[in-house]
């Protein structure tokens, strides 16, 4: 089920759940709040689990295709998604095919930040935090740039991205800080999380 509402806002939702659906498979669940986003409500939230082996990424579904001013700088528009392990039982519930019921620190943390991407540039190979003691041992959020894609992520004539966010330590960010190189995190963790996958029961690796 898929929402309809005039103007740019809508003649965007369509498309663009169509263009998520090729770039990473068919979404299985399409949770939307009862608040439209550009109403300051919470972000429309999809779930897609071919898009990473043995997770789920949820990904949001407002910031592109519109003029949803989001800072973008030199880059295009992007979508924010978070991937969960595929049982995990941090996943957003829904109490149907179309509403945002429960979603927890995923919802929060997805709409929370692609409202704040209204404020601010936020790129790939950057940190974000502290965050809520919700998601200990985690204490901040690791940006990169989603890669994964079945096919590419395009509509309307115009491509687009997705930034990744993944949880990490407070020790994982340290190392960052004493390599001054986020990227010095980004390679020692896809060594055993190739995808950057978010689980609060995951070792360290810094």
């Amino acid at each position: 089920m898929k929402p309809e509402s005039g103007g740019e806002y809508g003649e965007a939702i369509t498309p663009r759940i169509d263009a998520l659906d090729r770039a990473l498979g068919p979404h299985t669940e399409y949770l939307v709040s009862p608040i439209p986003f550009w109403l300051d409500g919470s972000a429309t939230i999809a779930a897609f689990p071919e898009a990473i082996p043995g997770a789920v990424l949820y990904c949001t579904s407002e910031m592109t295709g519109w003029d949803s001013d989001q800072q973008v700088g030199e880059g295009t528009q992007f979508e924010f998604a978070i991937a969960l392990p595929a049982a995990s039982t941090h996943s957003p519930k829904s109490n149907s095919a179309n509403s945002l019921v429960g979603h927890g620190w995923v919802g929060s943390f997805l709409t929370g930040m692609s409202k704040f991407s209204s404020q601010a540039l936020l790129l790939p190979a950057e940190t974000v935090g502290p965050l809520s003691p919700d998601v200990a041992p985690m204490t901040r959020l690791l940006l990169t740039e989603f890669s994964n894609f079945k096919a590419p992520f395009e509509y309307g004539g115009k491509k687009y991205g997705i930034r990744l966010m993944t949880l990490i330590t407070e020790s994982e960010y340290e190392f960052a800080v004493a390599k001054d190189s986020v990227q010095a995190l980004i390679d020692t963790m896809r060594r055993t999380n190739p995808y950057l996958i978010s689980d609060l029961k995951r070792m360290p690796v810094a």
